[in-house]
């Protein structure tokens, strides 16, 4: 069964998780849809995808910026749409 998370004009900022996975938004399962519209993510950081790690994941008019990884600064994801 897929689910979604749909967040749409929101700041995720501050969100650290420097030994883990997703300084913003942890979703790993391609069972489940990330939808990012109009959000900003800013200065999140983690140790895979600083603001997000999603496997699957759809991002509209957002901004990402500062996020800090020591791999995907900004996003580690499987399937990927960006718009």
């Amino acid at each position: 069964m897929k689910t979604s998370l749909a967040i749409s004009s929101l700041t995720l900022a501050g969100g650290d998780r420097a030994l883990d996975q997703g300084g913003a938004i942890y979703a790993p399962s391609p069972a489940h849809l990330v939808q990012l519209v109009d959000c900003v993510l800013v200065d999140n950081a983690a140790f895979y995808g600083g603001a997000v790690f999603a496997n699957w994941l759809e991002i509209e008019s957002s901004w990402f910026e500062g996020n800090r990884a020591a791999s995907g600064g900004a996003i580690i994801g499987g399937d990927m749409h960006i718009v």
